[in-house]
């Protein structure tokens, strides 16, 4: 893994009052959440309100256990982000740099050094988070500590040396062997959370110093800060200006025979001695923090005596100490540190889970986006039952994390696909649907018109699709606005439930939104009258004609106008057809007397409620125009202007040949049959439609096939005989 490819946040250009605070932001947000949840762990009332920080976090969780772990490790991850981002990187070498200070020196070292401050960002990461998650536990480390070897020592020993006992042969009491070993404990403990020379006196949190003295090892704690650098100031000296020596020393004791885990462990991340200290690690975040503090340790100080050895004037500044007690580590890589430590780690522990907020710091660390993306992506995605994540906790985080590192929108379809994530997710969470819009900025604009076009499809009414248009408004430009729009009618195709029926709501979702793009709607209107008439879904063909507003030109897409108007006519005259035939069918029945047939009260009944003479007559008056009025509405099917459904264009001729086929028999033939059925009157009328389905200027005898050519010629037939009859 490469360890420096461009920076994910440079601290050279990156604007801290937006992201700094942005950072900060949201890890209140979290901080807020976690005691929320924690009160409810604790017993107290269930968490049902969201918080009002700039982040909302998510609502009522199943497990609130799980998600209250879930926050805590992004905390970590945010707490790690927030102090990368705060890292001081200088230029130059150590050439233009002028001081006696060690501590001084060492921060110049440290700045220009890509590795040793990215390690440095890693220990005090590591060394702040324990202290967040140990609070109550190093608050409960006693002060209260027995004389040391108290069962050992029955008479005043003779030893100038405090740890004598330990070493002159003296056999130890067992409960002083637990005694010191439960000390050493301790102060590896308070070492993990940094607090090596401060505690904290709110939280009664003793420092490493606090707690020898306690003990009763006042000069263990004078002794312990030796590796505090050597620093001049206004007169005032502090520090140990013979660090190596200190070091040297340190390494020897972290290797003592007899010492518990933990005392070697100490004296080894005093030294950067990194053997003795793994082995008192159990947790891969520890075996990050020892490995980078140890390496940090070593390689500074070495650079420290070569830069001292250059530049200082020993007149009037201390000797340096021998330099066969510098230790010169083998130089590497951020990533190759990290590989170590995560290798021993997962070398000491191989059941140990591979955790995704762990990776997500590893590559944050080497400052490899795309690994970051990669690792948001396939842990977001993954349907994987493991509980150790909260699914939709982690989605949130990823999004925002993401958000955060990129400040502008890619054209990166392949990053972009952890917002559109975040998106389906917040489309499926009712109450987090408001975030929908905010979070589309993030998104390439391609990708974006498509994600928030499907968002307005998703919408349950046309209020909330108004509302989302509305905010896209505000958000976007018009032109993105504009194709969201299009894109959306688009998306209106017809759809069918698992019983076969088309869905009603896809109809009335276009009529809703045709106002939105007219020459994309008229296309989208096509489609679904295509479906509805090749499935014999007339009723729906109906609704949607009679809602949809009739296009006028000049048109934009004029083939996509033709074909509408050509549905258009076909439906009304099939409507027209259905009203002829419905009026035919209820045709007054004069009903005679005939006593012989009929019983005598029946006859009576008709004629005093039935139909009169008066009734047929207006009947038939009417009649006429109902016919008329079908007529008129299949020649106008039959005798559309160049043919209906005729094309210039022979690729949208041929793909609406099949609805000719399908349609002008069909409609024909129905005209014929209504007369046949209901009246032998109007035959003059059916002679007149066959007379227009032969004229060549609109053709439409080429969409009968032979079947269909012969039904018609015999009806023609049938009709001109009754015709020549009421004529004769």
């Amino acid at each position: 893994m490469t360890s420096d490819p461009q920076r994910l946040i440079d601290p050279g250009t990156h604007d801290p009052d937006q992201n700094d605070t942005a950072i900060l932001q949201i890890m209140d947000t979290i901080d807020e959440r976690i005691l929320e949840l924690s009160q409810t762990v604790d017993g107290a009332t269930f968490a049902t309100s969201r918080t009002t920080a700039p982040w909302e976090l998510s609502l009522n969780p199943s497990d609130v256990v799980a998600e209250l772990s879930a926050l805590k490790a992004q905390r970590t991850v945010w707490t790690f982000l927030n102090g990368i981002s705060s890292e001081e990187r200088c230029d130059g070498d150590m050439s233009r740099v002028h001081t006696r200070s060690h501590r001084i020196a060492m921060e110049e070292i440290v700045k220009r050094s890509d590795v040793l401050r990215r390690a440095q960002s890693l220990a005090i990461w590591s060394e702040e988070d324990h202290r967040l998650r140990n609070q109550e536990e190093n608050s409960s480390i006693p002060m209260d500590w027995s004389t040391p070897c108290s069962h050992t020592l029955t008479s005043p020993s003779t030893s100038l040396d405090p740890d004598g006992v330990w070493r002159d042969g003296t056999r130890i009491h067992p409960e002083d062997v637990k005694t010191e070993t439960m000390f050493w404990h301790y102060v590896w403990q308070l070492l993990l959370s940094g607090r090596l020379t401060q505690g904290d006196e709110n939280l009664r949190i003793p420092s490493v110093f606090q707690l020898c003295q306690a003990f009763g090892h006042d000069w263990r704690a004078v002794s312990l800060s030796g590796g505090l650098p050597y620093h001049v100031e206004q007169g005032q000296i502090e520090g140990n200006p013979h660090r190596w020596l200190w070091l040297h020393t340190c390494r020897q004791l972290a290797s003592q025979d007899g010492a518990s885990v933990w005392e070697r462990a100490v004296y080894g991340i005093l030294s950067g001695d990194i053997a003795n200290v793994l082995p008192a690690c159990s947790t891969w975040q520890q075996y990050i923090w020892a490995t980078c503090t140890c390496y940090l340790i070593v390689h500074r100080d070495q650079l420290l005596y070569d830069y001292l050895r250059s530049s200082q004037d020993f007149r009037v500044c201390e000797p340096l100490d021998p330099e066969q007690l510098v230790v010169r580590p083998t130089p590497l890589s951020i990533g190759q540190l990290l590989d170590k430590a995560e290798s021993a780690f997962f070398q000491a522990h191989p059941d140990a889970h591979k955790d995704s907020y762990n990776r997500v710091i590893k590559y944050l660390a080497v400052d490899n986006f795309q690994e970051v993306a990669n690792e948001l992506y396939s842990t977001m995605d993954s349907q994987s039952s493991d509980r150790s994540y909260h699914r939709p906790s982690y989605i949130e985080f990823a999004a925002r994390l993401y958000l955060t590192l990129v400040h502008a929108p890619t054209e990166d379809d392949i990053n972009s696909r952890i917002i559109v994530h975040y998106i389906r997710y917040l489309s499926t969470t009712p109450d987090l649907q408001h975030l929908i819009p905010e979070a589309t900025l993030a998104l390439p604009e391609p990708i974006k018109i498509e994600e928030y076009a499907a968002v307005l499809r998703a919408c349950a009414n046309n209020a909330t699709r108004e509302w989302f248009l509305g905010r896209a408004a505000e958000l976007f430009s018009p032109e993105v606005v504009h194709q969201i729009q299009q894109r959306l009618l688009v998306m209106m195709v017809p759809a069918r439930t698992e019983d076969g029926e088309f869905i009603s709501k896809d109809v009335d979702d276009l009529i809703a939104c045709q106002g939105l793009h007219i020459s994309t709607a008229i296309h989208q209107a096509n489609i679904f009258f295509r479906q509805f008439i090749a499935d014999n879904q007339f009723d729906d063909a109906v609704h949607l004609y009679t809602l949809f507003a009739r296009p006028e030109p000049p048109f934009e897409q004029p083939d996509d106008a033709r074909e509408f108007f050509c549905w258009s006519a076909l439906i009304k005259a099939r409507c027209k057809l259905q009203d002829l035939e419905r009026y035919l069918s209820k045709r007054p029945n004069i009903i005679a007397p005939v006593l012989g047939k009929r019983d005598a009260s029946e006859v009576l009944d008709n004629m005093q409620y039935g139909p009169t003479k008066q009734d047929l007559a207006i009947w038939n008056e009417t009649k006429e125009s109902f016919f008329d009025i079908a007529r008129r509405a299949v020649l106008d099917v039959v005798r559309f202007e160049n043919g209906w459904m005729r094309f210039d264009d022979p690729k949208i001729d041929a793909e609406l040949a099949p609805y000719r086929l399908m349609c002008l028999p069909d409609l024909v033939l129905r005209m014929f049959s209504s007369a046949e059925a209901f009246d032998a009157d109007h035959s003059a009328e059916c002679l007149n439609v066959t007379f227009a389905v032969s004229e060549t200027q609109f053709r439409a005898y080429e969409s009968f096939d032979d079947e269909h050519m012969d039904f018609l010629l015999k009806a023609t037939r049938d009709a001109y005989i009754r015709y020549a009859a009421a004529i004769a």
